[in-house]
């Protein structure tokens, strides 16, 4: 029921004796389902009813409950709004320590991004193994996020384990020339070079993703050619 829209059909089942911190043997509540899945105000009503606003997945690299609402693509302000009240850690992270405002960046969602920034996310944030936010961010392609995380103080050309920026990064998307030249005139540098010793031209060169070529156009003119 959680997956819908159908309130009434939701608040019936809980009349009944639904237990709404029920969790399924990989760690799925109704709340995260209508987080994921579902609409605000299903999410609000299971709010109300009990369900625990910070449980996480266990099959899922263990994403929590506002992870899931940050990347829904479906009303994930208002869930995320909701979320936080009800207690949800704004900076809880999954396993490999990913958290909200990166699934938020990663989706696009720019909505989602300013709340969760308002609620005290770190745009400079990154995991262990040097993932930044914004690179979450320039995977999505748009320039708008992109550009929101850099004026929040996100790193331009931070690099992770690999040596992958967030230029190299949005190389690695879909129809990202509006993130590249975000980038780009942020600062970020078109010269660096990954752990394989290819810079994000030699990446967008080798790329056959849909808009491949407009990248490759972009950062032409700017990369020192070998």
């Amino acid at each position: 029921a959680s997956h819908g829209n159908d309130v009434d059909y939701l608040n019936a089942l809980l009349g009944a004796g639904s237990d709404p911190k029920y969790s399924s043997e990989f760690g799925w509540t109704a709340l995260m389902v209508a987080a994921a899945y579902g609409s605000a105000p299903m999410v609000d009503a299971l709010i109300e009813a009990g369900s625990d606003a910070n449980a996480a997945d266990k099959n899922c690299g263990g994403q929590t409950i506002l992870m899931w609402a940050a990347r829904s693509g479906r009303e994930a302000k208002k869930k995320i709004v909701s979320l936080l009240k009800a207690g949800a850690n704004a900076n809880g992270t999954s396993d490999n320590g990913w958290n909200a405002l990166m699934s938020a960046a990663y989706s696009g969602d720019i909505e989602a991004v300013e709340a969760l920034l308002q609620a005290g996310c770190v745009a400079r944030y990154k995991t262990k193994d040097g993932t930044t936010v914004l690179m979450a961010g320039a995977r999505s392609g748009k320039a708008n996020v992109v550009r929101l995380l850099i004026k929040a103080g996100a790193e331009v050309n931070s690099a992770d384990g690999q040596g992958m920026t967030a230029l190299m990064k949005a190389v690695e998307g879909y129809d990202t020339v509006g993130a590249v030249e975000a980038l780009l005139k942020a600062g970020a540098d078109p010269n660096q070079k990954n752990q394989q010793g290819k810079t994000a031209l030699e990446m967008a060169q080798g790329s056959d993703h849909s808009g491949a070529s407009q990248v490759v156009d972009a950062l032409k003119p700017v990369t020192k050619l070998k």
